[in-house]
C-alpha cells in the first residue's frame, strides 16, 4: 500500500443538507482514518450556522473545520482549501456530491502504482446523481442522440478499469475531455498551486484547469467510477448566462492552446470558427430541450449570421 495521504476537500456554501451527505460519504471511507485527512472549508462566516453544528456534532479525529472571515467567492474558497491542504494528492468534492466507501482505497492503490512527479491529475469518470426521475430521462435521452455523449459512453465502456492520458491536443478537440472535478477526482496540490489555482484564467474553471495543467503534467482518466457528480436544479444547464460562459471558456482555451502546440494551431485555424458555431448550435438545442431559453445574440464573437434575425 501506497504511503500517501490524501486530503478529502469539501467546500461549502450554505447547503446544510447537501453537505451533511457529502461529509457522511467521506466519513464513510472503507481505508483506514489515518489515510486521509478531511478538509470542510464553509464560506458562510455566519457564527453558529447549520453546516457548522454539523461538523461539531461528527467529532471525527481526522476532519479539520475552517470558516471563512468572509465569502470568498466559489473558486476562491477552493483556492484556500488548496492552500491549507496538509497533503500532496487533494480529493475534491462538491458539498452535493457523494463519495463511494472505496473511493480512497482505490486512490492509494492507483497512487502507488503511478509515481511520476509530472503526475497532477486523476479522474474518475463521472457518474451522475439525478434529483428526479424526468432529469434522469432527459439525460439518457440526450445521450442517445447526441453523437459526443454516444462516443464519450462507448470510450467508458471500453476503457473500464484502465488509465489513459489525455493530453492538451486531445483537450483541443474535445474541449471538455474531463469529467467533473468532484466524486473522487485527485489533484496534485503542488501543481494547482503553481498554475494559480482556479478561476484566474477563464470562466468554469472548475474542468479547464486541468486543460491548463495538461500544457505541463500528465493528466489521467481512470474507467472507474470513484463517487457521484449531482446532476440537477444547481447544475450550469439551468442557468442560460452559465451555458454562455460554458462556450466562451472553450473558445479561449482553444485560442490558448494553439500557441502551444502545432497540431491545435493548424486545427484551429482551419476549423475554430466552426467549432464555435458547433459548441453554440448544441448549447442552444441541449437548454431548449430542458425549457432554458438561451439567446444567440450572447455569442458576440461568431461571425455566423444565422440567428441574426
Amino acid at each position: 500500500m501506497s504511503k500517501e495521504k490524501i486530503t478529502i476537500l469539501i467546500p461549502t456554501y450554505q447547503r446544510p443538507q447537501f453537505f451533511a451527505q457529502a461529509l457522511k460519504s467521506a466519513q464513510a471511507q472503507t481505508a483506514p482514518q489515518d489515510t486521509y485527512d478531511i478538509l470542510v472549508v464553509d464560506n458562510d462566516s455566519t457564527p453558529n450556522s447549520e453546516t457548522q453544528s454539523l461538523v461539531e456534532e461528527m467529532r471525527l479525529p481526522n476532519l479539520r473545520y475552517i470558516k471563512n472571515e468572509s465569502n470568498l467567492g466559489g473558486y476562491g474558497n477552493w483556492n484556500r482549501g488548496f492552500c491549507l491542504a496538509q497533503t500532496e494528492w487533494v480529493c475534491l468534492l462538491h458539498d452535493d456530491d457523494l463519495l463511494l466507501p472505496s473511493c480512497i482505497e482505490r486512490a492509494l492503490y492507483v497512487l502507488s502504482r503511478h509515481k511520476s512527479s509530472k503526475l497532477a491529475a486523476i479522474i474518475p469518470q463521472q457518474c451522475n446523481l439525478y434529483g428526479d426521475l424526468k432529469e434522469e430521462m432527459e439525460e439518457n435521452w440526450e445521450r442517445r442522440r447526441n453523437w459526443k455523449a454516444r462516443l464519450d459512453t462507448s470510450l467508458q465502456t471500453k476503457t473500464a478499469g484502465h488509465l489513459w492520458s489525455i493530453g492538451l491536443f486531445d483537450n483541443y478537440m474535445v474541449c471538455s475531455a474531463y469529467p467533473a472535478l468532484s466524486g473522487g477526482a485527485l489533484l496534485r496540490r503542488s501543481a494547482v498551486l503553481k498554475a494559480g489555482g482556479f478561476g484566474t484564467k477563464w470562466p468554469c474553471e472548475d474542468i479547464f484547469l486541468l486543460n491548463r495543467l495538461s500544457q505541463d503534467y500528465e493528466c489521467l482518466l481512470i474507467g472507474e467510477q470513484w463517487g457521484w457528480y449531482r446532476f440537477g436544479s444547481n447544475n450550469m444547464w439551468a442557468k442560460p448566462a452559465e451555458l454562455v460562459k460554458w462556450d466562451i471558456a472553450k473558445k479561449l482555451f482553444r485560442e490558448a492552446a494553439a500557441h502551444h502546440d502545432w497540431r491545435c494551431r493548424l486545427h484551429h485555424h482551419l476549423f475554430g470558427e466552426g467549432m464555435c458555431i458547433f459548441d453554440r448550435d448544441e448549447t442552444i438545442r441541449f437548454a431548449q430541450r430542458r425549457g432554458v431559453t438561451v439567446n444567440p445574440a450572447s455569442y458576440t464573437w461568431i461571425q455566423d449570421r444565422r440567428y441574426s434575425s
